[in-house]
């Protein structure tokens, strides 16, 4: 079982990313097929990181970890909370609008909203965001879960009057120059879970018991990440520090 639900969906992706690839040489702009590459491309990296763990006979998520189990529509929502987004790429103004989130072998993110002359012109072009969620990890300042948000594709519709304000016309190369200098100026996501640093004793110093007080510190990690049926499955390693003591009984 395990093994045919490897193999079978990998080589079914595989056979859909040749596709995709064979059909963005025949395509002038190749957009959509592209698009549909990348998703694909996310998704085949998660299930082949799946299938290696169970033909091993591994655990899909370390056995030892607390494992945090966030559903999309909260990702959703979290994301939809940070809109609308702004920026500006060369002369062009940025506007994401909506989010969207699949879980699905990936942590897969689409954002939609406009792009615009900043000439102040009454004209605008679709934009469509493609990527994912990616170095989901603690924020050691915060104790939050966080993640970053890659982006892998932008498709810019072409809409009557916006071509002429490009230069040479070309939505590809400003498609390209949207995706580069977008990626790194999406904030990072901040998902309310937060995992405490230590765990603190207090010290008891009345009564007919005493004790100490003390803390035990914790290193915190994400060991591994999966997404799949519409949840992001987050595995936690925890491990114990050298206890201090931070006061005496009296």
């Amino acid at each position: 079982m395990r093994r045919r639900f490897g193999g079978g969906r990998l080589a079914a992706a595989a056979v859909l990313l040749a596709l995709a690839a064979g059909g963005c040489r025949h395509d002038e702009r190749g957009g959509e097929l592209h698009a549909q590459k990348v998703v694909l491309q996310r998704e085949v990296e998660g299930l082949r990181g799946l299938a290696d763990r169970l033909e091993r006979g591994e655990s899909v998520l370390p056995p030892d970890d607390v494992v945090i189990v966030v559903e999309d529509g909260l990702v959703r929502d979290l994301l939809t909370a940070n809109l609308p987004f702004e920026t500006t790429v060369d002369k062009y103004k940025i506007r994401l609008l909506r989010a969207d989130v699949t879980f699905r072998g990936s942590p897969l993110i689409t954002l939609e909203g406009s792009v615009t002359p900043q000439e102040g012109v009454a004209v605008q072009g679709d934009v469509r965001v493609l990527g994912a969620l990616e170095r989901i990890r603690v924020d050691p300042a915060s104790g939050l879960l966080s993640a970053s948000v890659a982006v892998d594709h932008v498709d810019i519709e072409r809409l009557a009057g916006f071509e002429s304000f490009l230069p040479g016309g070309s939505l590809d190369e400003l498609a390209r120059s949207v995706r580069l200098q977008l990626k790194d100026r999406i904030p990072d996501l901040a998902i309310p879970v937060k995992v405490e640093p230590s765990i603190d004793f207090p010290a008891l110093t009345a009564g007919p018991v005493q004790m100490e007080g003390a803390t035990l510190p914790l290193e915190i990690g994400v060991s591994e990440v999966f997404a799949g049926q519409g949840r992001l499955w987050v595995a936690i390693a925890i491990k114990p520090g050298p206890v201090t003591k931070t006061a005496a009984a009296r």
